[in-house]
């Protein structure tokens, strides 16, 4: 079994990869250093004689820069355009790009899917063991910064991660025309933290981390006008209102450049950072969202609340929009709606705005869940969203996950059921990534009253052919991130395990590749247990959902590929679709038979029964036609039996039912 303790969704793997590895050999000469732990504390900080080299020969072929706002400076997606190629092993040397230090550079194609060609930095080990960084910069060497605008630096960015249990670190850093760092932010590969430094101040733990993988945006903001930088990744603030340069230091701008830093020079990770859509230019940045709207599943009547927040060095203003159109008086940070009907769902996001740029919010999606107790659905079809024409599962119909590798959408892979989702076949684009995983956002947060919800995927696993077996998952999440349940199905030997809060189970049944099986699993919060069955057959009962103290309502249910071996992951793959989520609706009995009542009550009024589970709100319809249903009232049935009366005028022959509520 994979030893995953008590761990969430951003640990999985964790405990195997815990390859570490120390300092040797003597310090570089030129920096005196300290170990908190791991992070380096730095007294001192090189002036590169060759930069400064390179940045003075630079400077005759920069041509002078207008400050009006949006007025690039610099900026490549290093395309065959710009003078950048493949064929050309070194990003150095190509496009007006210089550098200081040997090691891994150049150009890749379609790193980053559908955008032609990336650079990187990292993975082949410099040519001495004598260095401890390397360096890829474009001298821009703007010795004339003018107050006003800001200079803008962006970089779309990502990091693979070593496979030979050495782990570095990745910088981004501006230096002035003279040599002098102005900032700093590095990205510790050995923990995944990001720190920043300025040129007067000690580091500064961002308190965020960052994921091996993954595709980020890192946007900086320099405003020389008050010497202070400010810097986001993707959604997230890493520093503000930080120094640019101390009294003693040039603040104008010679050059943003990448470096690789190696934590024992002489044995380098293989790790690699990539990087696009370089850009430098003048103009604000748009504020920095800091907290998104949240999707959400409710009941029918509900009330909700969106909230978002932000942080800019402008003032800036709120405005919701309801599926893409300007919502009247929704200008705050917070939207509540109150009371909310089908007419409502849909989705949800605010535009955040200052003089000069603006940011949308991703899309929160209320879902408003009515009488048939659908919370979400789908078959991964094209009229919801979906399109094998893309290649990933993720980032389809609102579908979200973190790895890369194999997942996507097939065609009649379950004949006759249109299209379907999968998971794995196809190896990470890295090799010590460990697991990939993909959901949809439920966010169920309460759970209404009558807290059973079921969950049920119809599902298949396809065997590997390169003889490695790796595990396949179901989860579900609260909105905090902690795990509610597992189960596991094992492609080694076959076997299914579950997995409540830190105890592994054995369920004792096996599965068999190539054959198509419903999981149903049933959550009832209100007992705190569930259980679940595969094709019918019991695979756990009386489960604990929620440990003490820990949040008891459902933000996803995910769909996981464990590689068992990070170097050489399976073929193996897992097909699902009609993946369901839903409350699963309390079971009534409506007796009716005429009645001669007395007092105002017309002879021959019908008297209806309901019975069900106290507390129940129910809403009772006539039809004559069992087409066009007539609501007649709503009630709760606090005792678990409950009489209503028909009071119609002149009451005729005909059909009755309800409907639960809620």
């Amino acid at each position: 079994m994979i030893s995953m303790g008590n761990n969430e969704r951003s640990n999985l793997g964790a405990a195997k990869n815990a390859n570490l590895s120390g300092w040797l050999g003597s310090d570089p000469p030129f920096i005196s250093w300290r170990n908190q732990g791991r992070r380096r504390v730095f007294s001192g900080f090189p002036i590169w004689p060759s930069l400064i080299v390179a940045a003075l020969l630079g400077c005759l072929s920069v041509s002078p820069v207008q400050a009006a706002a949006g007025t690039n400076i610099y900026q490549t997606g290093f395309e065959v355009a710009q003078g950048f190629n493949t064929n050309t092993y070194y990003l150095i040397g190509q496009g007006g790009w210089t550098g200081d230090g040997t090691g891994g550079n150049g150009i890749e194609n379609e790193r980053f899917t559908g955008k032609g060609q990336q650079a990187y930095i990292g993975y082949y080990p410099p040519e001495s063991t004598n260095t401890d960084y390397f360096s890829a910069y474009y001298p821009i060497n703007l010795t004339t910064i003018p107050a006003s605008p800001p200079i803008r630096f962006s970089v779309r960015m990502k990091i693979l991660g070593s496979n030979n249990g050495y782990d570095d670190s990745f910088r981004w850093m501006a230096h002035n025309s003279k040599g002098d760092w102005l900032f700093l932010i590095e990205f510790d590969n050995y923990d995944n933290r990001v720190w920043t430094r300025s040129g007067t101040n000690d580091w500064l733990d961002a308190d965020l981390t960052f994921n091996n993988g993954v595709e980020y945006e890192l946007v900086v903001r320099m405003d020389y006008a008050k010497n202070r930088w400010s810097a986001s990744l993707g959604d997230r603030l890493i520093a503000s209102d930080q120094p640019i340069a101390s009294s003693t230091k040039l603040a104008d701008l010679g050059d943003m450049a990448a470096v690789w830093y190696f934590d024992d020079p002489v044995h380098p990770g293989d790790n690699w950072m990539l990087f696009d859509d370089y850009q430098v230019a003048f103009g604000e940045v748009p504020p920095v969202v800091t907290n998104q709207p949240r999707s959400q599943a409710v009941l029918a009547g509900s009330n909700v609340t969106f909230e978002a927040s932000a942080y800019s060095a402008l003032p800036f203003t709120f405005q919701w929009q309801f599926n893409g159109a300007t919502m009247a008086a929704a200008t705050n940070s917070v939207l509540a709606l109150t009371n909310v009907q089908s007419a409502q769902e849909g989705q949800y996001a605010v535009i955040m705005a200052h003089s000069a740029a603006s940011v949308t919010s991703q899309v929160a999606r209320l879902t408003v869940v009515g009488a048939s107790g659908v919370i979400y659905q789908t078959g991964f079809e094209i009229a919801q969203g979906f399109n094998t024409n893309d290649y990933n599962l993720i980032g389809q119909g609102g579908w979200k996950g973190d790895g890369t590798g194999g997942n996507g959408i097939l065609t009649e892979s379950f004949a006759g059921k249109g299209q379907q989702a999968f998971i794995g076949l196809n190896a990470p684009w890295s090799k010590n990534e460990d697991h990939l995983y993909a959901y949809y956002p439920i966010n169920l947060s309460p759970v209404p009253t009558h807290p059973i919800v079921r969950f049920s995927v119809l599902m298949e696993i396809i065997d590997s052919s390169n003889d490695y077996y790796d595990y396949f998952q179901w989860a579900a999440y609260n909105t905090n991130g902690d795990r509610l349940f597992l189960i596991e199905f094992d492609n080694s030997d076959n076997s299914i395990w579950t997995l409540s809060k830190t105890n592994w189970v054995d369920t004792g049944f096996t599965y068999t590749n190539e054959v198509p099986y419903e999981l149903v699993v049933r959550m009832d919060f209100g007992q705190n247990l569930w259980n679940a069955t595969l094709g019918g057959f019991l695979l756990a009962t009386n489960q604990t959902i929620a440990a003490p103290g820990q949040l008891a309502d459902l933000g996803d249910i995910t769909a996981y590929w464990i590689i068992d071996d990070s170097v050489n992951p399976g073929d193996n793959w897992m097909l699902f679709d009609d993946y369901r989520v839903a409350f699963e609706l309390p079971s009534m009995t409506l007796t009716i038979q005429p009645q001669s009542l007395p007092g105002p009550i017309n002879p021959g009024s019908f008297a209806l029964t309901v019975a069900g589970p106290a507390g129940q709100v129910v809403e009772i319809l006539n039809s004559s036609n069992l087409t066009t249903w007539n609501a007649l009232g709503t009630f709760t049935n606090a005792s678990g039996s409950y009489q209503y009366i028909d009071k119609s005028p002149n009451p005729k022959q005909g059909f009755y039912r309800t409907r639960w509520v809620r």
